[in-house]
């Protein structure tokens, strides 16, 4: 049995309960690993072409107020 597997084996034997505090902590979880990946991109400069390229149309005025 994997590792993977075993979890769903356990997930399934929670009750509504608990599987509603996993199903709370897991999307905390998911939203850290997020931030952390955008953080790293960021960090890493992956966002500067799209950000040049979003201020040079801005810049020509194809943008519209929000």
């Amino acid at each position: 049995m994997t590792k993977l597997e075993k979890i769903e084996h356990e997930i399934a034997s929670l009750s509504a309960n608990e599987v509603r505090k996993l199903a709370e902590w897991f999307e905390e979880f998911k939203a850290e690993l997020w931030d952390q990946q955008v953080a790293s991109d960021v960090e890493s400069g992956s966002f500067d072409a799209l950000a040049a390229n979003i201020l040079a149309v801005h810049k020509l005025g194809k943008t519209k107020p929000l």
